[in-house]
């Protein structure tokens, strides 16, 4: 009789004799230090195991991939810990510091403290209708179409007095950098560092706004112009995410125009993710990612959607931005908030306390 069980620290599927329950081994995936778990005895969480969850750092699980031996040659009374540590909350007992789940407890747990680990089931992702969700981005529109228009002018005027503000800094940049010397020089320089940089952070802070008030019109909470000047706490990360994405899509524009297509189409949710969930910048890239998988081809057809309104736009004079350009920002909340939705019931798999 054989005992099958997962690696508490790289969930590999392994299996041995049921002689060994109980003992200390060593698993030839990772070389960390296991238990034998008892003969018909499961720990809790083994449903976790196997090639249906995908974990932020878990390897893929082969259930074919299986080891019949275990390295059980080292005293397990010498054995040191040389990993870094963590303490099951349950029983005490110490682990490694990348185990998600205690070997003498089975309590399940997260490694980065919060009590929650994403697992999302490849299964459940699948492409979402884009017709669904332009009708839904349209019938939140007309519902608060005086607000998020209003809100798209007062954002756009504001952005436009400071990109003409920068302008002027930058033509008197110009003019010192002609006279020469040293001095005028790096003057020169400060004021181009200070009207990129403020510009910029103008943009990321109504951004992080704009997106916020858009998200309340989606989820039908209460929606004032108030909300645009709303972005404080996601000023710096906005600004930090906005300057990454934007590096990425030139950097992959200057190779040729399908790359930086590709990473718009990758990344393009980042800005939303960070307001909406209130993540780090590098979660918020993660995420981005996370989220687009699986629905590129319902994002390349609303994408098409929103390019040919916005070219039936311009050829009102201009006067049918003022809607297809408001639309278009609510239809990007619109789709971010459908992607969300389909792994947010997967997404964070709570533990029992």
């Amino acid at each position: 009789m054989t005992i099958e069980f997962c690696c508490f620290h790289c969930n590999k599927l392994l299996s041995t004799s049921d002689e060994k329950a109980g003992r200390q081994a060593k698993c030839p995936g990772c070389g960390q230090r296991i238990e034998v778990p008892a003969s018909g005895k499961p720990l809790p969480g083994d449903d976790l195991c196997g090639d249906d969850f995908r974990g932020d750092d878990l390897p893929e699980v082969n259930l074919g991939d299986r080891v019949d031996t275990l390295d059980d040659s080292a005293d397990p009374t010498d054995f040191v810990w040389s990993a870094p540590e963590q303490t099951c909350p349950a029983c005490g007992e110490r682990m490694a510091k990348s185990a998600i789940r205690c070997f003498r407890c089975g309590k399940i747990f997260d490694d980065d403290g919060t009590g929650s680990r994403r697992r999302v089931r490849r299964c459940e992702i699948r492409p979402f209708p884009p017709d669904e969700v332009i009708a839904d981005a349209w019938r939140f529109f007309t519902q608060q179409a005086g607000l998020l228009i209003l809100a798209f002018v007062v954002f756009s005027f504001l952005v436009m007095m400071a990109w003409t503000f920068c302008a002027s800094l930058r033509v008197l940049a110009e003019a010192l950098f002609n006279q020469g010397g040293w001095l005028p020089s790096a003057i020169a320089v400060v004021l181009l560092l200070v009207s990129w940089l403020g510009l910029m952070s103008l943009y990321s802070w109504l951004e992080a706004g704009y997106v916020r008030l858009q998200l309340n019109v989606v989820r039908e909470q209460p929606a004032k112009l108030q909300d645009l000047f709303s972005g404080g706490p996601f000023f710096l990360r906005m600004l930090v995410v906005s300057s990454i994405f934007g590096l990425m899509i030139s950097f992959g524009l200057s190779f040729c125009l399908i790359p930086g297509l590709f990473i718009a189409l990758i990344f393009w949710p980042c800005c939303h993710v960070l307001v909406d969930e209130d993540l780090s910048v590098w979660r918020s890239l993660v995420r981005a990612r996370e989220l687009t998988e699986g629905n590129w081809g319902s994002l390349i057809l609303i994408f098409m959607v929103a390019v040919a309104l916005a070219i039936a736009g311009v050829c009102t004079c201009g006067i049918g931005l003022m809607i297809a350009l408001p639309f278009n920002n609510l239809l990007c909340v619109v789709t971010h908030d459908r992607m969300t939705g389909q792994t947010r019931r997967h997404r964070d798999v709570q533990t029992e306390n």
